[in-house]
């Protein structure tokens, strides 16, 4: 998704982090840092992928939260 990106818009910066979306305040602290070293987010892409916990547990974890 970055080099489609960067192929269609050059000037934009695009950044990746990997963080574990069952962790509410890493989730958190990731996003915050990204935001104070860009100055501001446009755009947040969440793409979740295989891991340890189900997706029951991650649904259910970030619902508690609402």
């Amino acid at each position: 998704m970055r080099a489609e990106i960067h192929a269609r818009h050059p000037d934009r910066i695009v950044e990746l982090a990997e963080l574990d979306v069952t962790d509410g305040a890493g989730v958190h602290a990731v996003i915050a840092d990204l935001d104070r070293r860009l100055g501001g987010i446009d755009r947040l892409v969440t793409n979740a992928g295989s891991g340890a916990g189900t997706l029951s547990d991650a649904v259910n974890s970030w619902a508690d939260r609402l």
